[in-house]
């Protein structure tokens, strides 16, 4: 599954990840191991924006598991009225994810 970003959406997503996935101190087992998924998730969209590239885009392949994580991850989280362009496309991926995997 991809999910596709341009450079300004990969760094809104990069920061969504920065400032509320890393911090996050899960309690229960579950919700650690969500959030290890989307540590890695966050390393590849790190990598791309690293690689400062140009013409590929800023899209992420995502595996079957990364996508899952992704969802449920977002699914039920508000991002506030702050993240308002970030919840934008976020949603679209959570409706696109839910299509391949629902």
């Amino acid at each position: 599954m991809t999910i596709k970003l341009n450079i300004q959406q990969a760094n809104a997503l990069r920061l969504v990840f920065e400032d509320l996935v890393i911090p996050e101190k899960p309690i229960h087992m579950d919700d650690k191991l969500l959030q290890l998924i989307m540590i890695k998730i966050y390393k590849k969209l790190r990598t791309r924006l690293e690689a400062r590239l140009k013409g590929q885009g800023y899209s992420l392949a995502l595996t079957d598991e990364e996508a899952i994580a992704y969802y449920l991850y977002f699914r039920d989280r508000g991002l506030g009225y702050s993240r308002l362009y970030e919840a934008a496309f976020i949603n679209n991926h959570i409706g696109e994810i839910d299509k391949v995997y629902a």
